[in-house]
């Protein structure tokens, strides 16, 4: 599943939170009291501790070699181990990412691009075959290859028996380095695990949904363009070093990662430069409207979570990369909306 491009996290965010808004900027403050949101569940279902717990079964499963399948018909569900090597049919050429060897394939699993499997329904067990499939049009893992049809010379080595082991308390220890030793100790976990990322993502959705009306209910006289730009080509810097610290282009990142096109990437990092800009004018308006003000009590609870959330042990090593001023600034921010969630309403 590619990722959604979204504002770029808090190393980022610190880096630029003690800019400052332009001064020229100019906003008419809305309603950003009362604002009503719709909750979002945070009940942990059973079918989903389940399936955390068929991760465990699937984890330990073993696969044996089926000889009585030898020179036989391969059939739907069979688990196969193939080796493959993909080329474009109208070149010859042999595309990155197309060749393997000794690859286990469940026949219907859905694994490989549309077609793939299908082709290999009747091939011979033990014998190598050659079959013809198109690439999707919007194939992202390679855009270069979408629409593109190709040969796959397949050797389908054999067929094998998945060995699924019984759930049992034993399994569940071995599984969680013994941490959890019992089935009923590890669903405990996981029903706590999964509740607190449940409500991570509630309350992820009650500020999306509360800040998206705040800023729909402000007039935006005039937004700075200079702290847009600074904004977005900080955004684009920071992109460019990941993509270095993996040795590709931004061009290779972005439509990897988000399956976009630079032009749709640099529309979409303008707009979010642009949303920014707009929430850091209006939660300032919200700050000196309300008197909104950080502790140093607050500060250093607020300090010690940033770390923990950033892996940082040392807190003046932090300050030091991030400065005060930036957490400072960035602390307030977190005040000035916790204060609208306060005096948001829930519906349902």
């Amino acid at each position: 599943m590619k990722k959604v491009l979204t504002t770029v996290g808090l190393a980022l965010c610190l880096c630029l939170a003690a800019t400052g808004c332009n001064k020229k900027s100019k906003i008419e403050l809305g309603t950003y009291k009362g604002i009503t949101y719709t909750p979002v569940s945070t009940e942990v279902q059973e079918v989903e501790i389940q399936a955390a717990l068929n991760n465990v079964i699937s984890d330990a499963t073993t696969y044996e070699t089926d000889e009585s399948r030898e020179g036989t018909e391969v059939k739907e569900g069979d688990w196969l181990l193939i080796d493959y090597s993909g080329s474009l049919k109208e070149t010859g050429e042999v595309f990155s990412g197309g060749t393997a060897k000794d690859e286990q394939l469940q026949i219907g699993s859905g694994k490989f691009i549309p077609g793939f499997e299908d082709a290999l329904i009747g091939k011979i067990v033990g014998e190598s075959t050659s079959i013809v499939v198109t690439f999707p049009e919007n194939y992202s893992v390679n855009s270069e290859l979408a629409g593109k049809e190709a040969v796959f010379a397949v050797t389908v080595k054999e067929v094998q028996i998945p060995q699924i082991p019984e759930l049992t308390d034993e399994l569940v220890s071995e599984h969680t380095n013994g941490v959890h030793k019992t089935i009923e100790s590890y669903k405990e976990y996981l029903t706590e695990y999964l509740k607190q990322d449940k409500e991570a993502a509630a309350r992820e959705s009650m500020v999306s949904q509360v800040m998206e009306k705040v800023i729909a209910n402000t007039k935006f006289v005039h937004v700075s363009e200079k702290d847009v730009e600074e904004y977005y080509n900080s955004v684009l810097t920071y992109y460019n070093t990941i993509a270095a610290h993996f040795g590709v282009s931004l061009e290779s990142y972005v439509s990897y990662y988000y399956d976009k096109t630079l032009d749709e990437f640099y529309k979409e990092v303008k707009q979010i430069a642009e949303d920014t800009v707009k929430e850091q004018l209006v939660l300032d308006a919200i700050i000196e409207k309300e008197g909104i003000t950080l502790s140093q009590e607050q500060y250093k609870e607020m300090v010690g979570e940033y770390m923990e959330q950033y892996d940082y042990d040392d807190q003046t090593e932090f300050e030091a990369d991030y400065t005060v001023e930036n957490l400072r600034q960035s602390m307030l921010y977190d005040l000035a909306i916790e204060f609208i969630l306060e005096n948001a309403v829930a519906q349902e």
